[in-house]
């Protein structure tokens, strides 16, 4: 699993713009310089000098705020996040037993995930040696990527905070989720990294205390590489090196010794499925449904991870998906509200006024269909 929600691109678009391009106007969402000891006893004496006596009852007229729920931008980069995923967290689930575990969005399967037997791990073992080679040539991308993947995204495309923001804070909403459900399918997949398997493995960099299985990057890669797909492709550009970025991202965990290739494979069709359920709930479309266990979607066990094998085996007939319609309820217009604005990055600019209009589109569609309420999040 990468770093924090804007570690490294992210964090040097939002934190740069605002803390760089204005640093005495305006420092991040506040107005001057950050909070400090000196500016709270400035700032009372300052009261104290310029509001004389005065007995608490207003003037003027009660602010109008202009409140709407589906609109967060009032709200700094943070709060944005938060609130966006505490809500999507709502609609998604993890649970399962140990080594059989199932994703779902509103109550619909959208992934199982199968732990592989011991012997595919011992088998890959030979892959991981030989994808050692590639250390000192990958070594400034594999030391990047431990904290930050969407700089890598972001050299695809014009991302910065002043021209695509949305884009930029939806990649990193994405990230997020991917992060707190990765975790949970790796705890119930718990297995062992390369180097526990033999001391001369010896990766270059240090080995995370999680489960091998599935990995973590490469869910979060093929999940960013989903959306970025959504939003490129209404933009008329080319997408492929989106999708060889994703793989070499997760090649790159298997060349720095903590990953076995079939871990990249389960972390790309979960990924997936988390990214494509991304853009389902903000366009109340339907999603595929896809398994990697034994018999139905596996990797070989003496086989990489590779771009023919990932497409061949996902649209191959004899492993056909099950369309659901995934349930998009009210709660979730603040997401296709946003999704809008991220979208429209991509395009000319629009009057605002047409998001809503898209937005109350796409409710009515979806509530034409609607599934009922997410269920609850209990332990997995």
């Amino acid at each position: 699993m990468s770093g924090g929600i804007f570690d490294g691109g992210a964090h040097g678009g939002a934190h740069g713009g605002a803390h760089g391009g204005a640093h005495g106007g305006t420092h991040g969402s506040s107005a001057g310089g950050s909070s400090s000891p000196l500016l709270s006893q400035a700032l009372t004496v300052s009261y104290d000098a310029t509001v004389g006596y005065w007995n608490g009852k207003p003037e003027g007229n009660f602010p109008n705020l202009n409140h709407s729920v589906s609109n967060l931008e009032y709200l700094s980069v943070d709060r944005r996040q938060q609130t966006l995923l505490a809500e999507l967290l709502g609609w998604f689930r993890v649970d399962g037993i140990s080594g059989d575990v199932r994703v779902s969005v509103d109550r619909n399967e959208i992934a199982t995930i199968q732990t592989p037997p011991d012997h595919v791990f011992e088998a890959q073992l030979e892959l991981v040696r030989n994808y050692a080679d590639l250390r000192m040539d990958r070594q400034a991308e594999i030391l990047v990527q431990k904290d930050d993947l969407i700089s890598f995204f972001g050299a695809m495309a014009h991302l910065n905070m002043s021209r695509r923001k949305h884009t930029i804070e939806l990649l990193a909403l994405t990230q997020s989720l991917c992060g707190a459900l990765e975790m949970q399918v790796k705890h119930l997949c718990r297995s062992p990294r390369p180097c526990d398997l033999d001391p001369r493995v010896q990766p270059m960099i240090q080995t995370p205390d999680h489960s091998s299985f599935p990995s973590g990057h490469a869910t979060e890669a093929f999940a960013l590489a989903e959306v970025m797909k959504a939003l490129m492709t209404k933009a008329d550009v080319v997408t492929t090196p989106v999708d060889k970025l994703a793989f070499r991202i997760a090649a790159n965990r298997v060349a720095a010794g903590v990953h076995f290739p079939i871990d990249s494979a389960a972390g790309g069709v979960l990924g997936r499925q988390i990214g494509r359920a991304v853009v389902a709930l903000a366009n109340g479309t339907s999603l595929e449904r896809a398994e990697y266990q034994e018999g139905k979607i596996d990797l070989p066990e003496n086989a990489d991870f590779t771009e023919d094998w990932f497409e061949n085996i996902l649209l191959d007939p004899s492993h056909p998906g099950h369309p659901e319609k995934i349930g998009v309820g009210p709660a979730l217009r603040r997401l296709i509200f946003f999704y809008r604005r991220a979208l429209h990055e991509w395009r000319p600019p629009v009057d605002p006024s047409r998001i809503e209009a898209e937005v109350s589109e796409i409710e009515a569609i979806v509530e034409s269909s609607q599934v009922g309420a997410p269920a609850s999040n209990g332990e997995t």
